[in-house]
C-alpha cells in the first residue's frame, strides 16, 4: 500500500461556514447555502416563533436538570452525542452515537449576560423546557419580566466531525436529527429579571434563590463558580472543576457540513437571527450576524458595525462565492472584522500577510495575528501559528512548540491540526515518535475530512502499525479517502480488491480504481496497470 506521508502544508484560510479543503493552501472552500430570509424579509410582522430547525443550531442548555446534563456528559466522553431536535422538542439520543472523541480548547475568560425578553426568544433559545418555562412566566413577561442568563466562558469541547453520514450513527438512533459537533464550557446563572434593571454577571452568580426576584413564579438555575471560572486560560489542558459546565451546543444536522470553528451566525432556526447571544427577530435598532452568502444582508450589518458580518462579507469576497473575488476588499474586511475580535478573521488576516494577498507580503504580522487568535482560544490561529514554528514564519524554527500548538488546534476540532500533530508523533519530530499515538490522531483528522488522515490510518491497519491488523477496516479508511478525491486511498483500494484484502477479489473493479488513481498522478498505479496488461 502506499504511504505517502504529506508533508505540513502552507497556512491555511478558513471560510466563516466550514472548514478550508485539506491541501487548499490559500482557498477558502465553503458550502453555499440556499437563500436564507434575509434582514428585510424578517422585519416588520415577522415573529420570533420558531418556524423550521436549521442545518445549525446553538442552543443553549443551562435550563437542564442536573441529570439531564449528566447524561449529556456521559454521552459526549463514550463517542460523540447525537440529538432529536425539531421547534417542538429537544431530547439527547442516549443509546446512539457517532465513533469519536471531543478535545478541550481553553480560552480567555469571556462573560456575557444574554437577556431573553418574550416567550418566542424562551422558547427559539430554551429548546428543551422553553415552552414550559414561558408558559410558568407567560403573565409575568406582559407585565415586563425577563428571563436572563449570565455565561462565563472559559473554552469549548469540539470534535472533529465535521460531518456526519447518517450510515456512521451507531446503536438506537429513531429520530436522529443533529449531532453534538461542540459545546461551550464554563458557568452559568440563570433567573428571572426585569428589563427596568441591567445586570452583570457577578451580580446574578451572588444572588440567592431567596432573594432572585420578589415573582412566586421567579426561575433560578445555576451552575460552577464564578470565582473558578477566572482562572481559566488559553494553555489549560482541563477547565477547572466548578467552572465546567455545558452551557451551549453546537449542533449540525447529520449529512451535512458543520458551521466554522468560531462563528453561530447559521444557529437559528430559520427566519430568526444571532444578535446579543439570542436568536431573536430583526429590527432595525439592533445588528446581528448576517447567514453566509447573503451579500445584501452581511454588506448591511457590517457597515452598521457588525464584525462577525464584515467577517463572513470577507470570505465572500476572498472566495468570490456570492460577491465579486477581490483580496484587496477582502483583506480590509478582515481586518475590521479582527479589530472587532472575531478571532476567525485574525487567523485569515495573518494569512494573507503571510501570502501576500490584498496586502504586502509581512510574516511578522502574519505571526503576530496568528498569535493574537490562539491565544484567544482559536483552533485555526493555532494550527497556523503550529505552522509558523515548523516552517520558520515570522519565528525561529521550533518543532517542539508547533507540536504543542497543533495540539491546541486538533482538541478545539481542527482536523488539519490533527493531522499534522499525527505527522510529528509518526516521524518523532519535536516529540518522541510514537506510532499508536500517530494513528489515533490520524483517525481524529479522518474524522474531519482530511482524506490524508484516512489513507495513512488505513495503511497503518492495513499493515498493522500502530492499531491491529484490520483488512475490513482498512479498506473502509481508504474508501473513505477515495470517495472525496485523494487518489492514495484510491490506489490502496484497487490493491485491496487485486489482493483479496478485506473484500472479494475483483480484477475488474481493481483495474477501474488503478486506472482513476494513475490518471489521478498516483505513479504506483500507472505500474500496477503496466503489470496486469491493461493500460
Amino acid at each position: 500500500m502506499v504511504h505517502r506521508l504529506t508533508r505540513i502544508a502552507a497556512p491555511l484560510l478558513f471560510a466563516v461556514s466550514t472548514l478550508a479543503a485539506c491541501g487548499g493552501a490559500g482557498k477558502i472552500a465553503e458550502t453555499v447555502r440556499p437563500n436564507d430570509p434575509t434582514y428585510a424579509g424578517t422585519t416588520g410582522a415577522a415573529s420570533t416563533t420558531c418556524s423550521a430547525v436549521d442545518v445549525h443550531g446553538a442552543p443553549m442548555i443551562v435550563d437542564w436538570r442536573p441529570e439531564e446534563r449528566l447524561d449529556l456528559e456521559v454521552a459526549m466522553k463514550d463517542g460523540v452525542a447525537v440529538v432529536a431536535y425539531d421547534c417542538k422538542s429537544f431530547r439527547l439520543l442516549k443509546d446512539c452515537r457517532v465513533e469519536g472523541t471531543y478535545g478541550f480548547i481553553g480560552t480567555t475568560t469571556k462573560e456575557q449576560v444574554v437577556r431573553l425578553e418574550n416567550s418566542d426568544e424562551i422558547r427559539a433559545n430554551l429548546p428543551l423546557s422553553g415552552l414550559k418555562i414561558a408558559a410558568t412566566l407567560e403573565g409575568e413577561l406582559q407585565r415586563g419580566a425577563t428571563l436572563d442568563v449570565a455565561l462565563v466562558m472559559i473554552g469549548k469541547k469540539r470534535t472533529t466531525w465535521a460531518s456526519v453520514p447518517r450510515g456512521e450513527l451507531r446503536g438506537e438512533c429513531a429520530g436522529a436529527t443533529h449531532f453534538v459537533r461542540g459545546a461551550t464550557i464554563g458557568a452559568f446563572a440563570m433567573e428571572t429579571g426585569t428589563k427596568a434593571k441591567v445586570r452583570v454577571a457577578a451580580e446574578m452568580f451572588g444572588a440567592s434563590a431567596s432573594t432572585a426576584s420578589g415573582s412566586t413564579k421567579s426561575v433560578r438555575n445555576v451552575d460552577g463558580k464564578m470565582d473558578d471560572c477566572k482562572n481559566g486560560n488559553p494553555d489549560m489542558a482541563t477547565p477547572p472543576s466548578q467552572c465546567a459546565a455545558l452551557l451551549r451546543l453546537d449542533l449540525t444536522a447529520i449529512g451535512t457540513k458543520s458551521s466554522g470553528d468560531d462563528d453561530n451566525a447559521d444557529a437559528c432556526p430559520q427566519g430568526l437571527v444571532m444578535s446579543r447571544g439570542k436568536c431573536t427577530r430583526a429590527t432595525a435598532e439592533t445588528t446581528h450576524a448576517c447567514r453566509h452568502g447573503d451579500l445584501e444582508d452581511c454588506t448591511q450589518q457590517c457597515n452598521k458595525g457588525n464584525a462577525s458580518s464584515c467577517s463572513s462579507l470577507a470570505s465572500m469576497h476572498y472566495s468570490g462565492t456570492g460577491a465579486e473575488k477581490d483580496a484587496g476588499k477582502a483583506f480590509t474586511l478582515f481586518k475590521k472584522a479582527c479589530d472587532g475580535d472575531v478571532l476567525l478573521a485574525c487567523s485569515n488576516l495573518g494569512a494573507l500577510y503571510e501570502k501576500g494577498e490584498g496586502t504586502d507580503r509581512d510574516a511578522d504580522r502574519a505571526y503576530a495575528l496568528w498569535k493574537k487568535a490562539c491565544d484567544g482560544g482559536n483552533p485555526s490561529g493555532c494550527e497556523n501559528l503550529g505552522v509558523a514554528y515548523e516552517k520558520s514564519i515570522g519565528v525561529s524554527r521550533d518543532s517542539a512548540r508547533a507540536v504543542k500548538l497543533f495540539k491546541v488546534g486538533c482538541d478545539g476540532g481542527l482536523a488539519q491540526a490533527c493531522f499534522n500533530l499525527g505527522l510529528m508523533n509518526y516521524k518523532g519530530n519535536g516529540t518522541e515518535k510514537n506510532v499508536a499515538e500517530a494513528a489515533k490522531l490520524y483517525k481524529r483528522a479522518c474524522d474531519g475530512e482530511d482524506s490524508r488522515g484516512c489513507v495513512n490510518l488505513g495503511v497503518m491497519t492495513g499493515e498493522g502499525n500502530g492499531v491491529p491488523k484490520d483488512p475490513k477496516r482498512a479498506l473502509y479508511f481508504n474508501q473513505r479517502a477515495c470517495d472525496v478525491g485523494r487518489m492514495e486511498g484510491c490506489h490502496n483500494v484497487a490493491e485491496a480488491y487485486e489482493e483479496a484484502k478485506g473484500v472479494a477479489k475483483d480484477r475488474k473493479r481493481a483495474i477501474e480504481l488503478y486506472k482513476q488513481s494513475c490518471k489521478g498522478g498516483v505513479k504506483e498505479s500507472c505500474k500496477k496497470l503496466e503489470e496486469l496488461g491493461a493500460k
